[in-house]
């Protein structure tokens, strides 16, 4: 058993962990200042709507939506170890300007080692975005990413 890769890979994992644990951290302090926003707005809201200032109202109304449609980004599988993944390189996608659209059907248990989920698709996520960064900024391909898994066969 080679000791040293597998030292690697848990060090690796482990960054990944905290990463991902980092990124649900900062989506539940959005959550919170989202809710705390919400009063703000439907109050403003209704002012709107008596006052009859559609305009204003459906400006505001936008940009309620757009605030909300990051919460909708977070992966969840049910299997802790692939969302972490999953997230991790979403993240790093998006911040590259890379989008990524994710097909994932998956059982929450996976029967496959954690070292061998970051390997797999912990690498071709990598491979994937380090693939799509070289082309130039205005040509970007996107990402299609398909993870499903039937009759405890998985496929990527």
């Amino acid at each position: 058993m080679n000791y040293r890769k597998i030292s690697s890979v848990c060090r690796s994992r482990l960054a990944k962990q905290e990463l991902y644990y980092q990124d649900i951290i900062a989506r539940q302090d959005e959550s919170r200042a989202l809710w705390h926003d919400i009063k703000k707005y439907m109050l403003a809201m209704e002012n709107l709507v008596s006052t009859k200032t559609r305009p204003e109202a459906e400006s505001q109304l936008s940009a309620l939506k757009k605030k909300f449609s990051s919460l909708d980004q977070m992966i969840d599988t049910g299997n802790s170890i692939v969302d972490g993944i999953l997230n991790y390189g979403s993240n790093k996608a998006d911040s590259l300007g890379i989008s990524i659209n994710f097909n994932l059907w998956l059982d929450t248990d996976l029967n496959i080692s954690p070292v061998d989920l970051y390997i797999i698709i912990g690498n071709t996520m990598d491979n994937a975005i380090e693939a799509c960064d070289a082309f130039p900024a205005h040509q970007k391909p996107s990402i299609s990413c398909t993870l499903r898994q039937k009759n405890h066969v998985s496929a990527l």
